[in-house]
């Protein structure tokens, strides 16, 4: 049994603009919020894991 096209299409599309919030999120918030250096660069690598984790899963279904 197939999925539903047009569902994992939607599903992709969620990912995308997730993946986009992600990036917005690892470059935004270390920028505007006064932290040590260090939590900022976790901040940011795991906004970015997270983004690209969502991109990979569009992919994915887009692809498909």
């Amino acid at each position: 049994m197939l999925a539903n096209p047009i569902l994992l299409s939607l599903i992709a599309d969620v990912c995308v603009n997730l993946c986009a919030g992600w990036f917005g999120a690892a470059f935004i918030i270390p920028a505007t919020q006064e932290r040590p250096k260090a939590l900022n660069d976790r901040l940011i690598a795991v906004n970015l894991i997270y983004a690209l984790a969502f991109f990979v899963v569009a992919y994915i279904l887009k692809s498909v």
